[in-house]
């Protein structure tokens, strides 16, 4: 039932807005999909507050070999076990972990399946952390595995921190923070080879992962908390002077 009210709700009430703020392209298109009219729709992508995030990863963590780095919620949305098989590919050609940060309902049949590849003394599962940041700043990637996204701050947050990402190249999003092999990866979604082949050549090429991570503290710049208000603004003077 859902399925089929959710659009018509969507165009009922969509369309008698002024206008729309979709926080990717992806989701611009697929409004337009819906009915909704393109030139009522704008563009802000989420901010990131650089400020605060730069204050919170000096918070220390308990020591840790060097790492892959996952934070999310342990749902099926995030595919999971293509990260997992991945790792498994590349474990035994670094001294590495993978840590995962959240939780979720995918918690036990995750658990179960890195220990049916016997990894449990790999893959750490340590649950919802409230302050993420000063993991990702000691991480050697953030990797996202999703088959499905709106918009994932995670990535911004992690360059932010100065870890480089490596994801799938899911709707919707990734493709608008991560120019590949420009300030991080992106690999065909579903695929573990290439996802572990991507997270292999991020390890062994600390050239490489020192260019994404400048590069990619220059790009998040755009993505900062006063330069997305400023973007709010100026719809809204928008809306006001041409209802």
């Amino acid at each position: 039932m859902k399925g089929r009210i959710s659009p018509v709700l969507t165009r009922f009430f969509y369309s008698r807005a002024d206008r729309i703020v979709a926080c990717s392209q992806g989701i611009k298109n697929e409004s337009i999909d819906y009915g909704i009219p393109e030139h009522k729709i704008s563009v802000i992508h989420n901010p990131v507050d650089l400020e605060s995030i730069d204050q919170l990863k000096r918070q220390g963590i308990e020591n840790h070999k060097p790492f892959i780095l996952f934070v999310g919620r342990l749902c099926k949305q995030k595919n999971l076990p293509l990260l997992i098989h991945a790792f498994h590919l590349i474990k035994d050609r670094w001294n590495i972990d993978l840590l995962m940060l959240g939780d979720g309902e995918e918690e036990a049949p995750l658990k179960a399946l890195v220990k049916t590849l016997g990894m449990e003394d790999r893959v750490f599962f340590k649950g919802y952390i409230m302050n993420p940041y000063p993991y990702m700043g000691q991480a050697r990637i953030l990797a996202l595995s999703s088959d499905y996204e709106g918009f994932p701050c995670v990535l911004l947050e992690a360059m932010a921190c100065g870890v480089p990402p490596v994801s799938t190249d899911c709707p919707h999003g990734p493709r608008e923070i991560i120019q590949d092999r420009r300030n991080g990866l992106l690999v065909p979604v579903g695929n573990a080879p290439k996802f572990a082949e991507a997270l292999d050549r991020m390890l062994k090429d600390d050239a490489l992962r020192e260019a994404f991570i400048a590069q990619g503290y220059k790009d998040i710049q755009s993505y900062e908390l006063g330069a997305i208000a400023r973007r709010y603004e100026a719809l809204i003077m928008d809306v006001w002077s041409n209802p």
